[in-house]
């Protein structure tokens, strides 16, 4: 019996789900390496080309975090248009914008 039933009871099913697929996802990775690893041997891809969708991929996961979180800048607080100087306060070299 542990100390805290109730929390592991709470806890632990919610868990599940995410510590299983973090778990497919470094079983697949592994294999994904050495199909990439089979293929550059081979010649089949070259270095640039897995250079390239690498970084593809990089800059992709960091548009859908910007685009998942888009109108907060301090996430569920403050919006981009609270935090934006309103347009009569705004002022460019002596011109209203």
């Amino acid at each position: 019996m542990s100390a805290f039933p109730l929390a592991y009871a709470v806890l632990m099913p919610a868990l599940y789900a995410p510590i299983i697929a973090m778990l497919l996802g470094l079983a697949f990775r592994g294999v994904a390496f050495e199909f990439v690893a089979m293929l550059a041997a081979i010649g089949m891809v070259s270095i640039a080309t897995l250079f390239l969708n690498v970084h593809t991929l990089f800059a992709l996961s960091y548009a859908g975090l910007g685009i998942s979180i888009y109108p907060y800048i301090v996430p569920q607080s403050l919006t981009i248009w609270q935090a934006a100087l309103p347009v009569e306060k705004s002022v460019v070299h002596g011109c209203m914008a």
